[in-house]
């Protein structure tokens, strides 16, 4: 009896040891569950981040060992070329530098609040008859970041001397862990602070980076090796002078691109199984693209633009008709209902506001004249206009295509060859002169098509004839409208179909030197025509 207990007492110790140990494997399956997928969400974070971001930074000018005779004139200019530093911004210190006291540590003590991220200085050392010309880049912890430097030199003149040190500059941040960052993300865009001033392309990528270690020299603590962790890739699809708008294409997980992440021109890297998200073409065919915010500012992102004009060709066919009141043989007409005309044209965006203006037609017909006993009946007719001019733009609303109002001053001339007959019928009249352009562009919503209704209005004109004169020019009138009408197809070429009128009238007095006089010169053209337009 008694053994039987204590084999039931064994096997109920048994179970219980058995339970204990399943409940103790359950609990750490369980509690490494919650920290697997915490550890999926969360940003990879690295010690040296906040070392190595710079932008705001204290910059201490240059001093040398002879009494200021290379730094003085080497601030002013150097802390110009600061100022136009846009990745950086650069503030000088309220005080010089002492040369004999560039204590790194004493430096960050005096660091201004704003501009803490860093300090820059530059020295000039003359010792014996070498010089040496150096630029120090420190980080908020008062360490020697990265240093640049020339010499020894066996002379050095002020007029080199800032060519050396920019020299220096671009040296120093070509040896920068990065050379952007992420400014702002929405969705699967970012923006960046890399743009045609670094080198910025269409097309190019961008190798997003997290810096893991920095070793630094044993004895004046500078910065010799730089470990990074590649973290993604993206893709440059818009640019601007000092901006990007990028696409990301692959992550290490998602999301590892955020704001702050610092960029480097792509290298050749192997990157472990990525998050890969779609394609810039795939993007394009999104509609509604969010605008991103970059700072304090938003801007719309489209993903293909024009930045800097465009250029024109439009064909066409005119009503053409001149006429001439003579003294003694009357009204004196030669018109051609289909007249082809070419008309070349061209823009070009000095600024968001000002564009330069330039446009050519030529027109060849052949003029049926109504002089009795003349001939020949038919003249040909060949006609040449130029003109060349600015425009300013008053913005309307924001959209993709905005509508505009623009005023603007055209420098014009025109020339017409009328072939001659016998007895002369018509002369060849040549016109020239300013005029002030009224241009409105309206943008119709929900739709590719714009509206461009132009009035010119003649500020100064001239008015000249060939072979002879019918007389002297007491006043010249001239009216000019156009509307034409603009269709986008694709974001940088459209359809153009206009409908264009033209006035000239010339009041006449005295005999002038041909055998009739005339009393007046008309001339009027009515063109409707079609092109294309390209955008760049």
């Amino acid at each position: 009896m008694t053994t039987i207990i204590k084999t039931k007492t064994d096997v109920t110790i048994l179970f219980f040891q058995l339970c204990q140990l399943c409940l103790f494997c359950l609990f750490n399956l369980l509690s490494l569950l919650p920290t697997k997928a915490v550890a999926q969400t969360q940003s990879l974070v690295s010690p040296y981040t906040d070392i190595v971001t710079f932008k705001n930074v204290t910059f201490w000018g240059f001093q040398d060992n002879l009494d200021q005779v290379f730094s003085k004139p080497l601030n002013q200019k150097f802390t110009e070329l600061l100022s136009q530093h846009t990745q950086i911004d650069f503030k000088s210190a309220p005080a010089p530098l002492d040369f004999y006291n560039t204590d790194p540590q004493s430096l960050t003590q005096k660091f201004d609040p704003q501009y803490k991220d860093g300090a820059l200085w530059g020295e000039i050392i003359k010792t014996g008859k070498e010089f040496r010309i150096k630029l120090v880049f420190i980080d908020r912890n008062g360490l020697t970041f990265l240093q640049s430097e020339n010499g020894p030199l066996r002379e050095l003149k002020i007029d080199s001397l800032f060519d050396q040190a920019q020299e220096l500059l671009k040296n120093l941040f070509a040896s920068f862990p990065y050379q952007a960052w992420v400014l702002g993300k929405k969705q699967n865009t970012v923006t960046i602070n890399f743009g045609t001033h670094q080198g910025a392309q269409v097309g190019q990528t961008l190798t997003a980076v997290l810096v893991t270690t920095l070793k630094r020299h044993p004895v004046q603590n500078f910065v010799t090796h730089i470990d990074k962790m590649p973290l993604g890739q993206i893709q440059i699809q818009k640019v601007q002078p000092n901006m990007s708008f990028a696409t990301i294409i692959k992550e290490r997980y998602h999301g590892a691109i955020e704001k702050g992440t610092f960029l480097e021109r792509d290298t050749e890297v192997i990157y472990p199984p990525l998050v890969t998200h779609p394609s810039a073409e795939q993007l394009e065919n999104q509609k509604n693209l969010a605008p991103l915010i970059v700072g304090k500012q938003e801007t719309p992102w489209d993903q293909v633009f024009p930045e800097f004009g465009r250029v024109h060709l439009s064909l066409g066919l005119s009503q053409i008709q001149f006429s001439q009141n003579l003294s003694s043989s009357g009204g004196v007409t030669a018109s051609s209902s289909l007249a082809p005309k070419m008309l070349l044209g061209g823009e070009l965006w000095i600024s968001p506001q000002w564009t330069a203006l330039m446009r050519f037609s030529s027109h060849l017909a052949t003029l049926g004249q109504s002089l009795q006993g003349s001939t020949p009946s038919e003249l040909s007719f060949q006609s040449s206009q130029y003109d060349i001019g600015a425009r300013y733009h008053i913005a309307l609303d924001d959209n993709k295509n905005p509508s505009f109002f623009g005023i603007g001053f055209l420098l014009y001339g025109q020339e017409n060859k009328i072939s001659e007959s016998s007895p002369l019928a018509l002369t060849s009249p040549r016109y020239g002169g300013l005029d002030l352009l009224l241009d409105l562009r309206l943008a119709l919503p929900d739709s590719h098509l714009t509206l461009q209704p132009q009035i010119r209005y003649p500020l100064s004109s001239s008015f000249a004839e060939t072979p002879v004169t019918s007389g002297g020019l007491t006043s010249l009138s001239k009216s000019e409208f156009s509307l034409w009408g603009e269709y986008f197809y694709h974001p940088l070429r459209s359809a153009l179909f206009g409908l264009s009128f033209e006035q000239y009238q010339a009041r006449l007095s005295g005999a002038g030197t041909r055998s009739q006089s005339a009393s007046d010169f008309n001339q009027s053209q009515t063109t409707l025509s079609a092109g294309i337009c390209y955008y760049f």
